[in-house]
Parts: C-alpha cells; sequence; structure tokens
C-alpha cells in the first residue's frame, strides 16, 4: 500500500512527459511542413530563370520619380583612387517607359558632365553625354556602349534597361553565395550589339535580390564582376543595395557607387529629362 502512491505518482509524470513530448513533436512536425510547404510554393511559383529575373524586378519597381546622390570611386591596379560624385534622377513613364539623368557634381573637372538615358517602349533605349567644356551634347552611338563610362569599370551598356524580352534567361544552378542560397541564372542578350556574351546572375533564393553578377567577354571569358551590398527596404517596398563593386578582373581595376542620398516619388518632371535640359546643367 505505501508503494502505490509513489508508482502513480511516477507513472503519472510518465504519462504527463509522453503527451508533452507528443505535442512537441506535432508542433515540431508543423513548422517542418509549413516551411517544407513554403519552400515548395517557392520552387513551384519560379520554375525558370524568366521567373527567377520577374520576381526579382518586383523589388525595384513601385515608385514615380527618384533622386539618388551617389559616390564614386575608381580604383586603379595600383591601387591609386580617384573620387567622384553625381547625382541621378529618374522618373517611370509607364508602360516599360523611364527617363534617366546622370549629372556628375565632383570634382571641378567632371562638374557638370550629364548622360541622359530614354527608355522607349520598344527598341534600345538613346543616350546622349553632354560635356560643359565643348557644351556640346552628343548621341552616344549603339556601336559604342561597351566604352567606358567616364574611365569607369561601368560601361554605357550597363547603366542602360536590361528589357527582359531581349535577353534569354537560363536557370543552371541552386548553390551558396557567400551567406546566402542563390538562383544562378544566365542572361544571354538576344540582339546584336552587346558587348557581353553572358552575365551570370546570383540572385538569393529568399528576398530575390541580386547579390553577385558576373559579366563575360565576347570571347566567352569572365571580364568584370559587380556585387551589391547592403541593401535597404523602403518604405514603398523598393530594395536598394548601398554598395556597388566593379572589378575588372582582367586589368584588376574597379569602380565602387555608395548610395549617399536616396529619395522617391519628390516630383520630378518628365520635361526635366530633355536633351535641352542638358545644356541648361550648371
Amino acid at each position: 500500500m505505501t508503494m502505490l502512491p509513489l508508482v502513480f505518482h511516477i507513472y503519472s509524470r510518465n504519462i504527463d512527459m509522453m503527451k508533452l513530448r507528443l505535442k512537441l513533436y506535432s508542433l515540431l512536425m508543423s513548422v517542418v511542413m509549413t516551411i517544407s510547404y513554403s519552400v515548395i510554393s517557392v520552387a513551384e511559383d519560379v520554375k525558370t530563370g524568366a521567373d527567377i529575373i520577374e520576381r526579382a524586378e518586383l523589388n525595384s519597381s513601385g515608385f514615380k520619380d527618384m533622386t539618388n546622390t551617389v559616390s564614386m570611386t575608381l580604383v586603379d591596379k595600383e591601387g591609386a583612387i580617384s573620387e567622384r560624385e553625381m547625382i541621378v534622377k529618374g522618373i517611370s513613364l509607364g508602360d516599360g517607359q523611364a527617363k534617366t539623368l546622370t549629372v556628375f557634381t565632383k570634382p571641378a573637372r567632371e562638374k557638370g558632365t550629364a548622360l541622359l538615358t530614354h527608355t522607349h517602349k520598344s527598341g534600345p533605349d538613346e543616350q546622349w553625354l553632354y560635356l560643359p567644356a565643348s557644351k556640346r551634347v552628343k548621341k552616344v552611338a549603339s556601336s559604342n556602349v561597351g566604352a567606358s563610362f567616364r574611365g569607369s569599370q561601368f560601361t554605357f551598356e550597363d547603366i542602360t534597361t536590361q528589357r527582359r524580352e531581349n535577353y534569354r534567361f537560363d536557370l543552371v544552378a541552386t548553390e551558396k553565395c557567400g551567406d546566402k542560397l542563390c538562383f544562378v541564372v544566365d542572361r544571354t542578350p538576344q540582339f546584336d550589339g552587346s558587348s557581353y556574351s553572358r552575365t551570370r546572375l546570383y540572385i538569393d533564393t529568399e528576398y530575390f535580390l541580386i547579390q553577385k553578377s558576373d559579366f563575360f567577354d565576347l570571347n566567352k571569358q569572365l571580364l568584370k564582376t559587380m556585387t551589391a551590398t547592403n541593401y535597404t527596404k523602403h518604405e514603398n517596398g523598393v530594395w536598394r543595395p548601398e554598395l556597388l563593386v566593379m572589378e575588372n578582373r582582367q586589368s584588376k581595376e574597379k569602380t565602387e557607387l555608395r548610395t549617399l542620398k536616396l529619395q522617391f516619388d519628390v516630383g520630378l518632371k518628365e520635361k526635366d529629362f530633355s536633351k535641352l535640359s542638358l545644356r541648361k546643367i550648371r
């Protein structure tokens, strides 16, 4: 008789522990199934490289206009540094159309140099370069899109709009990129005149942000690598990296673009992006 309460008590604890373990197991399985379902859902949503690019593009849309103060740091193969600063303004006109104006503000020898880009509903972008020394507006020829933009590792082609319909996108792998898991997508131009044979994009599987881009020249050799870091999601839902680094893997030179002040929907007008407005830059 004296043993029964002890045995009963111990038995009751065992039942309680078993119930607790069953509850924990059920909860764990529920979490695992939820995560698995989410992963499967994402995988089903992004079956192709084009699907992934479409998701990635959503991260950079959702505003009418913007202005961005940017520092540009040029580093040559010897490590010598040259600093510049510019203001980038852009306006979305809908239906795939947009206009962008980049104006250098520092140093004095570059001040007033400007690049105007018009993105049309169809056909290639149009670009005009304004050089204050000559006070001339010069159209950038399509044959010159592979040229360096003001001595940087970015070309005129790099700063045009890469429309999806102008490229083929192939999902080639899913692999680690830094501390993230990334989709690896090859972007191959389907038009004449590109200075690249393809670009390999590394897009993280969580937020669909481009982490790295490898650019291959027309001889299919790795030419440049661009990394994007310190992404911020702004109040309007738009994601932007704070720092872009373009490194030339052949010449060992690099260019860094760092966002200093970014503003959305500041009330820019389309007339601010005309060829005539280039001559009014001070």
